[in-house]
């Protein structure tokens, strides 16, 4: 059982949800694939997730990951199509 509050905005955080960001580095995008959202055994909401890296010359697949939902949230703000 989840003991976390759910808003809209967490509802758009789910599996197959996938979010893009500009990293700081110009040429870098980063695009999150998220596999499920689950709490921890203290009832934090995470976000497990596979990311992939594209530049210009080169992509790279890295996961899976895991974040917390608020952080996870911050970072990838933007949702694309899956």
């Amino acid at each position: 059982m989840l003991w976390f509050k759910r808003n809209d905005q967490d509802a758009k955080i789910e599996a197959g949800a996938v979010f893009q960001r500009q990293a700081e580095e110009k040429n870098l995008v980063e695009t999150a694939s998220v596999l499920k959202v689950k709490a921890d055994p203290f009832g934090i909401p995470h976000v497990h997730y596979n990311i992939v890296y594209k530049r210009p010359y080169e992509i790279i697949a890295d996961g899976p990951r895991v974040l917390a939902l608020e952080s996870f949230r911050k970072r990838y703000r933007d949702r694309i199509p899956a």
